[in-house]
């Protein structure tokens, strides 16, 4: 064991000293005085302003900023934020399984399986996913959903459909 730890410390020793040694590199050296004699680039005597592309410029979009679309349309789509929200909205909409459905009188149920394992009942105008999803129509085998999402744009409406897993 001791003879293992002497061996380690010559080898370290050995090479730690081979980097603290100061060798001058002839080929660097010589290189960098080849190039202290040349001179530095000459500057043109006089820049030109290309004032018109500077207006240009000035009254363009900044590449760099985000722009959200703020016109009638899209704010007509903007979902309401108040009230409490339904326990299908905290689940993506793709974690959402239908499973079945149910008649009450008129009223036709759809039967959802969320992620935690809790078989939801859902009808329509029931909030469902994180997209602002709202349920416009239940049959026996399918849940039609519209989606309202926030692009660079603006906010738009997207239809998605749940059907019954078989």
């Amino acid at each position: 064991m001791k003879r293992i730890v002497t061996i380690c410390l010559i080898s370290m020793t050995l090479f730690l000293s081979a980097c603290g040694e100061a060798q001058k590199d002839e080929e660097l050296l010589q290189f960098m005085t080849e190039l202290r004699p040349q001179q530095a680039l000459s500057m043109p005597a006089k820049l030109t302003v290309l004032s018109d592309i500077n207006a240009s410029m000035q009254t363009s979009r900044d590449p760099f900023a985000v722009y959200l679309r703020d016109d009638e349309e899209s704010r007509a789509l903007a979902p309401e934020r108040g009230g409490a929200r339904e326990a299908l909205e905290a689940f993506p909409l793709r974690t959402l399984t239908m499973v079945g459905s149910l008649q009450q009188k008129d009223k036709l149920w759809a039967l959802v399986l969320a992620p935690d394992n809790i078989v939801y009942r859902i009808s329509e105008g029931s909030r469902v996913g994180q997209d602002y999803g709202l349920v416009t129509e239940v049959t026996a085998d399918s849940i039609q959903i519209v989606e309202t999402i926030r692009l660079a744009r603006g906010w738009q409406q997207r239809e998605r459909v749940l059907v019954l897993a078989g």
